[in-house]
Parts: structure tokens; sequence; C-alpha cells
């Protein structure tokens, strides 16, 4: 974290905070919800989002900030939570977060479930992140928990790459905007 005054977006006074290191914080959380599903594949063969999504959140707080969602807020905004980064300048920037685990389907095939619907008569998630993303004008992201190298064992794109530890977890993370 940088030590120059930070200000404080409430009272809109220079505030002791020191400005947060996001790349610092993401691998703090990162390292942590791996130490996690390492621990509960070993224990019990399998992990789960809420508790991930909780380990890496209360990680790269206070660098980056969190707005958590209830179970209500999720089925209406289409997001576990929204992610809040405030410059030295007072400009923010946010982004909403929709966390995913990469399962392994009986059949062996391997599995992302982007569309979810919580019922039959509720909207898909994607379709809410993506109408909360434009509304609040914020970007929308899936967080993928892709497990360790041996539980993604066998999974592979088929295309060879040349200078690439695929067997390493990305150590920054990406965004993808949602028609923002």
């Amino acid at each position: 974290m940088d030590d120059t005054p930070r200000l404080d977006t409430v009272s809109g006074r220079a505030s002791k905070r020191r400005f947060p290191d996001p790349r610092k914080a993401f691998r703090r959380g990162r390292l942590a919800v791996d130490q996690h599903m390492a621990g509960a594949l070993r224990a019990k063969g399998k992990w789960r989002e809420v508790a991930a999504t909780e380990i890496l959140l209360t990680n790269v707080y206070p660098d980056v900030e969190f707005i958590e969602f209830t179970e209500w807020q999720e089925n209406r905004v289409g997001a576990d939570w929204l992610w809040w980064w405030i410059e030295r300048d007072g400009t923010s920037f946010g982004m909403l977060a929709q966390a995913k685990i990469l399962k392994r389907e009986s059949s062996g095939r391997w599995h992302l479930d982007l569309c979810y619907q919580s019922g039959k008569d509720s909207p898909r998630q994607i379709d809410a992140l993506i109408r909360s993303s434009r509304k609040f004008g914020v970007p929308a992201a899936h967080v993928l928990y892709c497990g360790t190298p041996d539980y993604r064992q066998g999974l592979e794109c088929g295309l060879k790459h040349s200078n690439l530890d695929l067997s390493r977890p990305f150590d920054g993370w990406l965004s993808g905007s949602a028609g923002v």
C-alpha cells in the first residue's frame, strides 16, 4: 500500500488510510482460496463457492472494497458482490462479480453453469447480471474458481501453447465488459 493520505469519500476529508495495491491483494486472495480448495478437496473431495468467495473477499480487503449481496439481492442483480476501487483523486470504479465453480460432470465433461436460473419463472443469472451492469454503469465479470492443478487434471484445450505454464493459476485478474 502507498502511504499517501487518501480521500475519505464519506466526509470528503483526507484519511490516514493508505492507497491499496490491488495486484498484491488479488494475489493474496487467490493464494488463500487455493489453500482452502486444496484442503477441502483433501477432506471431502469438493469445495463450495460460498466459502471460496468469503475467503477471497476477506483476503483482498481492505485493499479492495466490496459489498456482498444477500441471496435475495443476488437473484435480482445477478451478482454475488460489487468490488469498488477509489483513486487518489476520488475517482471510483466498480465491478459486479458473479462467482462460478468449474465442475466435472459424471460424464467427465467440464462445465461452468453460466446460464444458471434459480427458478423457472426467474431470469437467467447472466441476464440479470448484464442488465444490472448496464443500469449501474459498471462492468460485470465472472470470477472462476477452477480448483487445484490436481483437480484440473485432464483439463486441456487441445491447442499447443509455447512458453505458457498452464499448471500455474493466473496471477492477475480478468474482467469482461457486459455491454456498458
